[in-house]
């Protein structure tokens, strides 16, 4: 098993116990055998995209939440704020004539 299995797994898992559901009840709802999901979320299956797809819909959340995917871009905003917080006016006016150059030479391509 691998580590991205793993970590869909237990997202199932997490997931389906925030929404007090049983292991049996999100198999119904998601028309799959409730053996089958435990094996998903112990990551001994991997599931396919038309099944994740099904325990996603079951679950009642999007592809968006199931991923952290919201999570994932604040923290890199947070991240680049904090940063950006640490750099001096001179910094700042570097960067941003970086970002320039390198604007003007995309758009050259």
């Amino acid at each position: 098993m691998n580590e991205l299995t793993l970590k869909v797994g237990t997202q199932i898992r997490n997931l389906r116990k925030k929404h007090g559901l049983t292991q049996e009840q999100l198999a119904f709802e998601a028309n799959m055998h409730p053996a089958q999901i435990g094996h998903i979320e112990r990551g001994v299956q991997s599931p396919t995209i038309d099944t994740l797809e099904k325990i996603i819909n079951a679950l009642g959340v999007t592809i968006q939440e199931f991923f952290n995917l919201d999570n994932v871009e604040l923290k890199n905003e947070n991240a680049l704020n904090l940063f950006l917080n640490t750099l001096s006016q001179d910094e700042l006016n570097d960067i941003s004539t970086i970002l320039l150059i390198l604007e003007k030479w995309k758009n050259k391509k």
